[in-house]
Formats: structure tokens, sequence, C-alpha cells
């Protein structure tokens, strides 16, 4: 996506910078606008903020490559304040789209919404998976992150992200890994 191509660009360009005001200070208002990026300012001295869950939670992130997961592109680290870029999801909270409808959602925008969370293709005990479906579909967010050995642990309407202020136009897009854990692997085949 451009958004993906941007982050990647914009990315290699930041190497070696370590203040957000180093790194975009020699983009154009134009240029810095057409990335769709969102900031997360974090303040270390707050109580709520240990060093350690947000180091945590940065670490995760910078595993996670996928299109329907929220992109990490920079992180910043100063002494009181941790600067997160990432991938702007403009539509916001699905459940702030849910609560738009008054009769809820549509079947298509639910099945689309789930399909994108769960995974379009599924196994039965009388449907197999086939191997051309699974290489047609990309994993879904849940088995992508689940393949790598992260639970997300957090997953909630709140945590999910439309990519445009309207479901037909949009994505959805899972976001808020505060609360996920790496699982080693053998404690991960055991579960």
């Amino acid at each position: 996506s451009r958004v993906s191509r941007a982050s990647l660009a914009l990315s290699r360009s930041l190497s070696g910078i370590r203040t957000p005001a180093q790194a975009f200070s020699s983009l154009s208002p134009a240029a810095f606008l057409s990335l769709s990026l969102s900031l997360e300012v974090i303040d270390k001295s707050a109580p709520l903020n240990d060093d350690e869950s947000v180091r945590a939670e940065v670490a995760i992130l910078r595993r996670l490559r996928h299109a329907s997961i929220v992109g990490l592109v920079e992180v910043f680290d100063a002494r009181q304040k941790l600067w997160i870029v990432m991938e702007c999801c403009a539509g916001g909270e699905l459940l702030a789209e849910l609560c738009k409808h008054d009769h809820g959602w549509t079947a298509e925008h639910a099945a689309r919404a789930s399909r994108q969370l769960l995974g379009a293709v599924s196994a039965t005990p009388t449907r197999p998976r086939v191997a051309d479906e699974a290489e047609a579909v990309p994993p879904s967010q849940v088995s992508y992150i689940h393949e790598r050995g992260i639970v997300h642990r957090d997953i909630k309407l709140p945590n999910l992200l439309l990519t445009h202020a309207s479901m037909e136009h949009g994505d959805v897009k899972l976001a808020d890994f505060g609360l996920a854990a790496a699982i080693a692997s053998a404690e991960y085949a055991a579960a």
C-alpha cells in the first residue's frame, strides 16, 4: 500500500536520527502529510508507563509487518519521552463506527471485518483447507501474530481501527499491543 511504501522509505531515511525534530524538519509539509502517520508520545515519568512494558510493546511491534496490523514506522527515545511514529488509521475505532449506525452493521460489514481479523478461509472437519486457498488468502492478524509466538491479550473493539471513516472504503487494523506477550516456542507448542 501507499502508506506501507512511504513508511518504509521514511524509516530508511530516519536511520541514525534520534529526535522527531531532526527526522521531520527535512520533509516538506506536503510530503509529511502524504505519509499518513500518527505520533504517540509517552511520558516515561508517568506511573503507568513503566519503561520495561513500553520497551516490550515496541519490541513486539518491530517484529510485526502485516497489512492489517497498525505499522510501526520509527521510535525516538528521549530522556523523558518516547515518541512512537505509527501508520495512521484515519477512520478511528471500530467501536465508534458501529455506534454511528442505529441498527448496527449490515451482515456484509460484519463478515468483512471478521474475515480481516480471523481469516477468510477456515478448515472444518468436512472441508479441509486446500493448498491453493492457503496461498491465495493472506493470514489474518490473529493467525499472523500467533505464528510468531505473540499473543495480543487485549483484542476488543477499541483496539480495532479503521483505515478510512467508512467501512465500505477502509480496512480493519489491529492496534495496541501494550498487553501483548511473546511466548517461547516450547511454551507456545504446549498451549
